[in-house]
């Protein structure tokens, strides 16, 4: 794996585990995330339902991302929403 592809999915990884930790905290039902793209630098904050990110969190392979997020992420879009999406890695864990 290309070291450029490595950092990406290692800030992938960073940011679900801040996310993981933001889910533990949700006192809402819309939660405030970190996009999950893996563009080294990337913070957008979206919001997602915690249902939803419960949902994404139960299969390893997903991942969240701000919807206007694609073509950089490192994944395939399987679920998207207007300010969200839900994307399978191409990295699996």
């Amino acid at each position: 794996m290309p070291s450029s592809v490595r950092s990406a999915v290692n800030h992938q990884l960073l940011m679900r585990e801040v996310n993981n930790r933001r889910f533990q905290l949700a006192e809402d039902d819309l939660g405030e995330f970190l996009c999950e793209c893996g563009a080294v630098g990337c913070i957008e904050k979206i919001f997602v339902p915690v249902g939803e990110y419960h949902r994404v969190r139960n299969d390893p392979d997903m991942f969240i991302i701000d919807s206007r997020h694609g073509p950089e992420c490192l994944g395939w879009i399987v679920t998207r929403h207007e300010r969200w999406a839900m994307i399978e890695t191409a990295y699996p864990s």
